[in-house]
């Protein structure tokens, strides 16, 4: 975020000449007052709440936090930039602004020093100096309940795991990239037809006090007093409250991943924000890795050490990950997923990237475009094709762009497809192909194809000669599963013509196409 400070700032003598501090964007014209700025701004005392006032009518952009430290002038931040200005706050000025604030929110500041105003999202922060407890800073975080956050992913949540059930998804970003605005419209959209529920430690998604705020619709929400209560909350929410869907901020220590993994145990399911920079970041941290199957030190057999930079892997999933879904906040407005996390965790401990796809927010009748990146393996000798070329702006129907969860089907020596039902799309599952299962639709848009989520919902399921082996096959229908000799495009969609009556395709004619 740039740093922007208007000209009639004054600037310490002493500043460093190499940062050149640029007048904020002013609007052309007044910007009218969001109603959740107007409700975070009484907060502030009269003087300090003009100012601030002035400051945001006659800037672009969002405002999105309000900075009063002690010695220092007042700091805005918003989606454009910073804004400093006015002159240095004392201790009576943040005395003045605490004051108000723990008078307005039920439960005041809790033992994480954070306190939510009765009524509305918006979360104020402090940090305290020794034993004193004499303020050194307060962060106004101003907090926006938007209906439709989640509709960019509402595919993503259909999808399943291996056995069936709802995929269990981690959500991670930087502070201020929308995870809480995100999470807060995933419950309200689960909650329309099952019981969801939030462990809102915080405040930040039902608000302070007894009413639960609108954002969340039929959403319960379960205050959670002190932070070192959530793990504890989580537990009883399970065994108390009938739940289908459970919705956690921030998962940080030890005992709430503990409490995660056992809700993902007991048939909820769990979506979760979670601190870390990436997966990569996740996956080497002793007290988080146990979400994504824990990571333990292990060496190389001799055979394989050529793959690895170094000659060994000092690091290596132990068991299958209890989230199936990443999905990483890079702004509010871009979104990258990452699917089947146990291949993407073994990818990226083998120094390698996981295959993703990046969706973009547009105004477009599906409310997004998306590209792939394509995964850089290792083991697989470098770069494969899991996501083939960038994807381009949507531009066909919604069914052909569904992405493909991680769900484990059976395989067959043979194959005969079901005849589908009539004026019916052709479903095809593609097992363990992931991303690139959702260009299948623009290689295919006039073939009636359509891309499902679970096996048992396929008319074909396609599988790849490296996961012949999956002891899942015996459960699966024996006379619905080809198997490829590789995992290009054009294979995957020769397959599929074939057994949809178009003969004139380039593949082998028996249960396994060639490469």
């Amino acid at each position: 975020m740039p740093d922007a400070t208007p000209a009639d700032a004054e600037v310490p003598a002493d500043a460093e000449s190499a940062f050149q501090l640029v007048p904020a964007p002013e609007a052309a014209e007044a910007q009218t007052i969001e109603p959740e700025v107007a409700e975070i701004l009484q907060v502030l005392p009269d003087e300090l709440r003009a100012q601030v006032l002035d400051r945001v009518i006659h800037t672009q952009g969002h405002l999105l936090q309000i900075d009063l430290d002690l010695d220092e002038p007042i700091l805005l931040q918003f989606d454009t930039g910073l804004v400093r200005f006015g002159s240095i706050l004392t201790e009576q000025d943040l005395q003045d602004v605490a004051g108000y604030v723990s008078g307005h929110a039920t439960s005041g500041f809790r033992d994480d020093n954070r306190a939510v105003m009765d009524g509305t999202l918006h979360r104020v922060s402090r940090t305290m100096f020794g034993e004193s407890g004499d303020l050194k800073w307060l962060k106004l975080r101003v907090g926006r309940g938007v209906i439709g956050a989640a509709d960019i992913i509402s595919d993503v949540l259909q999808e399943k795991d291996e056995l069936g059930r709802p995929v269990n998804i981690l959500v991670e970003g930087p502070p201020g990239a929308g995870k809480t605005t995100l999470m807060g419209d995933i419950g309200r959209l689960l909650a329309i037809s099952e019981r969801t529920e939030f462990i809102d430690t915080s405040g930040e998604f039902a608000g302070d006090g007894l009413h639960k705020h609108k954002r969340i619709g039929h959403a319960g929400a379960r205050s959670v007093k002190k932070r070192s209560d959530q793990a504890s909350e989580m537990k009883e929410a399970i065994g108390n409250d009938g739940l289908k869907n459970m919705l956690v901020d921030e998962i940080k220590n030890a005992a709430e991943v503990e409490a995660a993994v056992d809700t993902t145990s007991r048939g909820v399911r769990l979506i979760a924000t979670v601190h870390g920079d990436s997966l990569k970041d996740i996956a080497e941290s002793p007290e988080r890795s146990p979400l994504i199957g824990g990571v333990e030190k292990a060496a190389v057999k001799d055979v394989n050490k050529d793959k690895y930079s170094g000659g060994k892997v000092p690091l290596h999933r132990v068991a299958t990950p209890k989230f199936g879904v990443m999905i990483e906040l890079e702004d509010p407005n871009t979104l990258v997923i990452t699917r089947d996390l146990g291949h993407a965790v073994d990818v990226v401990l083998a120094g390698g990237t996981p295959a993703q796809e990046i969706r973009h927010r547009d105004d477009s009748p599906l409310g997004y475009w998306n590209e792939f990146r394509d995964e850089v393996n290792p083991l697989e000798g470098g770069r494969t094709t899991r996501n083939v070329a960038a994807a381009t702006k949507a531009s066909v129907p919604a069914r052909h762009v569904v992405a493909v969860g991680n769900t484990e089907p059976g395989l067959a020596a043979s194959a005969s497809p079901s005849t589908p039902r009539t004026g019916e799309p052709y479903r095809v599952y593609g097992y363990k192909l992931n991303s690139i299962m959702g260009h299948v639709g623009r290689r295919m848009p006039n073939d009636n194809v359509q891309v499902v989520l679970n096996a048992k919902e396929a008319d074909l399921i396609l599988v790849d000669s490296e996961h012949a082996h999956y002891a899942q096959v015996g459960r699966m229908p024996q006379d619905k599963v080809v198997r490829l000799g590789n995992t290009k495009l054009d294979t995957i969609v020769d397959a599929i013509r074939k057994h949809i009556g178009d003969r004139s395709v380039r593949g082998s004619s028996g249960q396994h196409l060639a490469a």
